[in-house]
């Protein structure tokens, strides 16, 4: 399943996993998309690190470590929830002028969700996807192109559905209020600036000089 591979992944930035690979017979090839979801278990793996400050001697991939893990997972999820219904809150009263009570029932149908309520209770990436979700939205709307790439690099680097940032950027574009018909090439630029990142991406942790699909 996901979690486990974000699991073993976690080990793996951690130090408590030397290499993971996908040569041995039955190995579900399909699972290698996660070796390109670095951010997550990036994250997670370095909280498990500040472990090893205290216990260097029984710092190993056994029961305890794992358990850590998926701790930290589950910590960073209900924080990246909260995180996203507060943030949801103030795009509603902010951007759209909803009514405070309307914002408010709005973030508390956010927490019960489906996809939230499944997903958060696992080592998975959904509530930070999530989060970045929301943030490029907004970093769209608002047109902050550094915060913008910023946000994009990460997302995808989370998710490789994230690719999307790219023609969110792009189908934005304010025709009407810009008063061209097309593309400046700044924003031509914006738009294939995460596409490129997403390749480059893909070459440095794929086994060999290729671009894995």
């Amino acid at each position: 399943t996901d979690s486990a591979y974000y699991i073993m992944y976690a080990g793996k930035f951690a130090g408590l996993i030397n290499e993971i690979t996908y040569d041995q017979e039955n190995a579900n090839l399909g699972m290698r998309v996660h070796r390109y979801r670095v951010f997550l278990p990036f994250v997670v793996g370095n909280i498990i690190k500040l472990s090893k400050l205290n216990d260097k001697k029984n710092y190993e991939w056994n029961e305890k470590y794992i358990s850590r893990i998926v701790y930290v997972y589950l910590g960073l999820n209900f924080f990246f929830i909260y995180l996203t219904s507060i943030i949801f809150l103030f795009f509603l009263k902010n951007v759209f002028n909803f009514n405070k009570y309307y914002c408010v029932l709005g973030s508390l149908l956010f927490i019960t969700l489906p996809i939230v309520t499944r997903s958060s209770g696992f080592p998975q990436a959904e509530p930070i996807s999530l989060l970045i979700s929301l943030l490029l939205f907004y970093f769209t709307f608002e047109r902050k192109v550094f915060l913008f790439l910023i946000t994009a690099f990460i997302a995808v680097m989370t998710r490789d559905l994230f690719i999307y940032a790219s023609v969110l950027w792009f189908v934005t574009y304010n025709y009407i209020k810009k008063g061209r018909i097309f593309l400046s090439f700044f924003d031509i630029l914006i738009s294939i600036i995460p596409i490129i990142f997403f390749i480059i991406l893909r070459f440095y942790f794929s086994d060999s000089f290729q671009l894995e699909t």
